[in-house]
């Protein structure tokens, strides 16, 4: 049977909070990866430690980076190319110039999940350039309360001729591979 795996890019709530739930609605599931650093947030780790989730085992495929230094949450998160699928977790276009050196094969990414949920701060002109295979992006954004994605993403994604699929019109989306 097929394992369904989850990672966890940083400790904001928004990225752990229906991770209970998650755990009664999905069989078999398990990690590929989360923060081992301590949260601030009492409630992420108490989540964490009681969800008793098996790690996925090492995957050849998915290459993760984690920065070494931050001074928020945004900047600490986790970034994980999967072959040809980025997800940068909420990575700011200040640490996006840092990963963009660790990883080799950009230029194979044809899916992006846009950084911090399309949010200016994110998904810079600079990362853009190295994804020249880019033909689809996915904007991931439950509430319109910060109005993800941000204009300004999607215009630099308008210049560089990638539709945008957002969560917000579509709903959940599953990935085959």
């Amino acid at each position: 049977h097929r394992q369904n795996k989850i990672s966890v890019s940083h400790w904001d709530f928004d990225h752990y909070s229906l991770l209970t739930s998650l755990v009664k609605w999905v069989p078999r599931l398990c990690w590929v990866d989360h923060p081992t650093w301590p949260s601030s947030e009492k409630k992420s780790v108490v989540t964490i430690r009681n969800l008793a989730l098996p790690n996925c085992g090492e995957n050849p495929r998915v290459m993760t980076w984690r920065p070494t230094s931050f001074k928020n949450t945004n900047e600490s998160s986790g970034v994980y190319l999967d072959q040809s699928v980025l997800i940068p977790g909420d990575s700011p276009t200040k640490k996006e110039k840092q990963w963009i050196l660790y990883f080799a094969h950009l230029d194979r990414v044809s899916t992006l999940i846009l950084g911090h949920h399309g949010s200016r701060t994110s998904t810079g002109d600079r990362l853009l350039k190295q994804l020249t295979k880019l033909n689809l992006a996915i904007a991931s954004a439950r509430f319109a309360k910060y109005h993800h994605p941000h204009r300004q993403t999607l215009q630099r994604l308008q210049k560089n001729k990638v539709p945008v699929l957002k969560t917000g019109d579509w709903g959940h989306i599953q990935w085959q591979d």
